[in-house]
């Protein structure tokens, strides 16, 4: 029965940790595209040269 319940608790844990890391890579995956839109739009305004140059 203890058994039982250690490995339930370990499964628990695991199921957790993967959520998080999955998460994790989520928030950062949008945050970097959404950088990258951001920098793309900036380089493209009307007078035709690059502003980060």
């Amino acid at each position: 029965m203890l058994l039982l319940l250690l490995l339930l608790l370990l499964l628990l844990l695991l199921i957790i940790l993967l959520l998080l890391l999955h998460y994790d890579d989520y928030t950062t995956t949008r945050h970097t595209r959404r950088r990258r839109r951001t920098l793309h739009d900036d380089d493209d305004d009307d007078d035709g040269d690059d502003d980060d140059h």
